[in-house]
């Protein structure tokens, strides 16, 4: 979801996206698949999408950085950065989706 919102805020505000099957649909020359299988922009080594994302496209942005730094703790289940912002988002995410079901 972060990596989403950062294409679309900060990289590419035109960009569109859509959830595909990835055994079966192959992307066209204009598209870019990102934490998927065959993808060009995932998790590398202690990185997280977001981390990658982030550090090529927008490197010196402060507040994505927090973002970041946070979503990192999350997503790769370790507190390297150990922001307070994790908690909350943690729960908030996690009821969500309990809720959803």
């Amino acid at each position: 979801m972060a990596g989403a919102r950062v294409i679309h805020g900060r990289i590419e505000r035109e960009a569109h996206f859509g959830f595909v099957d990835p055994e079966t649909c192959r992307p066209g020359p204009d598209e870019i698949r990102f934490d998927t299988h065959e993808r060009e922009y995932t998790h590398e080594g202690d990185s997280c999408t977001l981390d990658v994302m982030t550090s090529g496209f927008v490197p010196d942005d402060p507040v994505l950085a927090a973002v970041t730094e946070t979503v990192h703790d999350i997503d790769m289940k370790e507190p390297r950065f150990g922001r307070h912002e994790m908690d909350g988002l943690r729960a908030t995410l996690v009821e969500g989706i309990r809720a959803s079901e």
